[in-house]
């Protein structure tokens, strides 16, 4: 969207060559004569224009543009009830956001004119403005060139205002035009609405008013009535097809010399009737004979290849998103035209956290009364536990269901560290804080082993219990399947009541069929269009603001950016609460606290809802622990409020590389950090270990941390620091767990967060949901090329992927500084 500067900057006469340019017609300066009225330029509306939907795309007041989403056209006729011409007047209306031009065809007394209007506008939906270029060419005099500013102010659902000032360039002929509308409800059931025009003598010397009213009878059907000041009765009936509308309205006029200047009404009648009708082609609306369709279930059609982000560029990034994927499901469940969701699972690439948040949103679809049926051809426990939200789950003739239970470990390098002379000391003050167990020892821990076994106990019982309740089995079959059997060929998985049929994706249709009795239309996702809500006003806006991958300065969550996004959502007086969606294993003490810091300011202005992904341990849960609510899945990693420290160190590597170096310092321990260039991972390995004062320096902080980051999380959870201190030592927990244990607040994905902060920002209806870190065009990665998996990253690298090399350096970088970190394999692999 252009800013308002941007939009307002076009001079009339910029204006006026670019509709010679798009029309093929140049304004002329011939013999002007005075406005068309105001009366007549809105025959073709049921209504006033500012209580319209969408004005007849600005060629009344050009503010209305703000209220036009998409590509729209509305041709519209009259006839004047008395001769068989069916086109005395007619017209032709088209917008775009933000944008629009119209034609209107006047039938005069010996003659007529066209007149054309182009119009753009800028602002919102709750205060815009608007700037058109008029002019006009035909037989006999016409009406002036002209320029229109206009204003739409709609300041709640429930008020609209609207004003337009019309001046000829050539004269000092002048028209002002006003509208008020109300909506008692807060929506289009009953519009009421008044409208009042004025012009000085060069411009007609018109002065004319109506009022009416709007009435929605039924979703697509609505009926309208106004009555003028010359006693001009209008009654009029609007009906929405979809993507189609159409109306006409019927206008008795007691006085019709009033009009006769203007269209080709015989004199003599002393009751003339004129009828007007009107069809429209664009953006989808209600459709009134949705019920009567029954017949033909209409099936969405999801294909879910590929990966699930969180975010996408607009080019070359073939992803989805799960904040619209989320939203495509809500808008499905909502839209009455939709039966059901046909899923295909085949290529599904998405963490088991998002999969069960878009799991547990087609469980929403299903409880609204709709079905749900998909395909598969591999499935692991994972992906079974998704697809088993399905009323009918189809497996591939060829497929396999691989029930294997979950796993968890490390890979342990403290060996391999010491064959090729690397040293390794952990600073581990902690029983649970784990993260350096992978270089300094050659299996779990026991404090280790316990933590992450009750992990994937939780994990099995969230996937069996979903799973049971959902499929013919029992809890106790489930768990024999999975000990006992594990692999099932496609019958044996159909024997046992794991899937319904077998088949291929190009086989729903007709298993559909069998099952609803009529074959269904399948509709494209990419060409599914939900109705807009007819709302008045800019809806709120809730920021979704990303804080992903490891805590870090200037990468992962980009800390150093990421505050600034978090004051930019909180100034933005268009947001009304934000969700901070963190999804990162810690990491860096410095730039958790910055970002904390700025979700603990910013809530004093703002409700802040923190939603948990796969994983917000750690430096991730340093970034939570000051929201006004915390929301996680039940199979977030979350937790691990501790502190760990280590030091990597030569041992060797340089000699066995050949390799020496040498150094000048000012400083008893200046040189602690100083030591060879790593090749590949472009840090430096520090040439000696720590001494037993350093040593000492060290513990002291991460002792002083924790006690700080525990102390922070009791003042933000407003729990006792006796319970904090219970559930932390660096322990790691369950989304189900973290709730019992008061970490977290609530279960759910980013939908319930998004619904939580509007309960708490007091929004009841909709709300716009807009998304930060700002995304550049593409992903400038792909420029760079790849050297052994490790790219560097870049300001628009989204979601970090798994990279050892990646996590030496991050350790290397912060090599003896306290960190706030998850062990590397479950830091970077658990939650994919």
């Amino acid at each position: 969207m252009k800013s308002d500067h941007q939009q307002h900057k076009w001079s009339c006469r910029l204006v006026a060559a670019t509709a010679a340019l798009v029309c093929g017609v140049s304004p002329t300066h011939a013999e002007s004569g005075p406005f068309t009225p105001y009366k007549a330029r809105t025959e073709f509306l049921p209504t006033s224009p500012g209580s319209a939907r969408a004005g007849l795309y600005g060629y009344l007041n050009p503010a209305m543009l703000n209220y036009v989403d998409e590509l729209e056209t509305v041709f519209t006729w009259s006839n004047d009830g008395v001769t068989s011409d069916l086109t005395n007047d007619w017209g032709l209306y088209s917008g775009l956001p933000h944008l629009g031009f119209g034609v209107a065809d006047r039938t005069v007394v010996g003659g007529g004119y066209r007149e054309y209007r182009l119009a753009i506008a800028g602002g919102d939906r709750t205060h815009g403005v608007g700037l058109a270029y008029g002019w006009a060419n035909g037989d006999g005099p016409r009406p002036p060139d002209v320029v229109t500013l206009g204003t739409l102010i709609r300041p709640s659902p429930s008020l609209s205002i609207g004003v337009a000032l019309t001046s000829a360039l050539s004269t000092t002929a002048l028209e002002s035009a006003a509208d008020l509308s109300m909506r008692p409800f807060a929506n289009d059931r009953l519009t009421l609405f008044g409208t009042a025009a004025v012009s000085n003598d060069r411009a007609g010397d018109e002065h004319f008013w109506n009022a009416g009213a709007s009435l929605t009878l039924m979703p697509g059907l609505h009926i309208s009535a106004r009555y003028g000041d010359d006693r001009t009765v209008t009654a009029g009936i609007h009906a929405n097809f979809g993507s189609v509308d159409v109306w006409t309205q019927t206008l008795r006029e007691r006085d019709p010399s009033s009009h006769a200047h203007i269209v080709n009404v015989p004199h003599q009648h002393a009751d003339a009737r004129r009828q007007t009708y009107a069809v429209r082609l664009g953006g989808r609306r209600a459709n009134l004979l949705a019920p009567l369709s029954s017949s033909s279930p209409r099936y969405l059609d999801l294909d879910l290849n590929g990966p699930l982000n969180h975010r996408r560029f607009p080019l070359f990034d073939s992803s989805r998103t799960l904040v619209d994927l989320l939203a495509t499901i809500h808008n499905a469940e909502s839209d009455p035209d939709i039966s059901g969701i046909a899923i295909n699972t085949s290529g599904m690439r998405m963490s088991w956290e998002k999969a069960w948040e878009v799991r547990r949103a087609l469980v929403e679809f299903r409880q609204s009364g709709k079905q749900i049926v998909a395909y598969a051809d591999r499935l692991d426990l994972r992906g079974y536990h998704f697809a088993s939200v399905a009323d009918r789950l189809v497996l591939d003739p060829t497929g396999l269901v691989i029930l294997e239970g979950f796993v968890a470990g490390n890979t342990y390098y403290r060996a391999a560290l010491e064959k090729v002379g690397v040293g390794v000391e952990e600073w581990r003050y902690f029983k649970y804080k784990s993260a350096l167990e992978s270089l300094t020892r050659e299996q779990m821990s026991e404090a280790d082993r316990e933590q992450w076994q009750a992990l994937l106990e939780d994990f099995y019982a969230l996937a069996r219990d979903e799973i049971v309740a959902e499929r013919p089995l029992t809890a106790a079959e489930f768990d024999e399947i999975v000990d006992g059997t594990v692999v099932l060929l496609p019958s044996e998985a159909v024997a046992h009541g794991l899937v319904d049929t077998l088949g291929r994706p190009e086989d729903l249709a007709a298993i559909i069929e069998a099952a609803a009795g009529a074959r269904p239309l399948m509709i494209d996702e990419h060409s599914y269009q939900v109705p807009p809500q007819n709302e008045w006003g800019e809806r709120p806006r809730i920021a979704v603001v990303y804080a992903l991958g490891i805590c870090a300065m200037d990468s992962g969550i980009r800390a150093r950016t990421l505050v600034e996004d978090i004051e930019a959502a909180v100034d933005d007086r268009h947001v009304k609460a934000v969700v901070l969606r963190v999804d990162s294993p810690g990491g860096d003490a410095l730039a958790s606290d910055r970002v904390a810091e700025a979700v603990r300011q910013g809530r004093a202005h703002k409700p802040f809802v923190i939603s948990q992904g796969s994983v917000a341990a750690s430096g991730g849960y340093w970034l939570s622990m000051y929201g006004d609510a915390v929301v996680a899945a039940p199979n977030t990693i979350t937790g691990s409020i501790g502190v760990i420290g280590g030091w990597i160190y030569d041992r060797g590597l340089k000699e066995k590389l050949a390799l020496s170096t040498d150094h000048v310092q000012v400083g008893r321990y200046a040189d602690a950090g100083f030591g060879m260039s790593l090749p590949l991972i472009g840090a430096q390995l520090p040439d000696r270990n720590l001494g037993e004062v350093e040593m000492a320096r060290a513990e002291h902080v991460i002792r002083t941390m924790y006690q700080q980051f525990v102390t922070k999380v009791a003042s933000g959870r407003q729990r006792p620091l006796e319970q904090m201190e219970a559930v932390a030592q660096g322990r790691v927990w369950s989304g189900v767990r973290a709730l019992e244990m008061g970490l977290v607040d609530q279960l759910g994905g980013l939908d319930v967060a998004i619904d939580v902060a509007k309960q708490k920002a007091g929004i009841d209806g909709g709300a716009t949901i807009v998304e930060y870190p700002r995304l550049g065009l593409f992903d400038r990665e792909l420029l760079r090329p790849q050297l052994l998996g490790m790219g560097s990253e870049t300001p628009d690298r989204l979601e970090p992927a798994y990279s050892a090399a990646a996590y030496m350096r991050f350790r290397l970088e912060h090599n003896g500084e306290p960190l706030l970190l998850l062990p590397m394999d479950q830091a970077f692999r658990l939650g994919d």
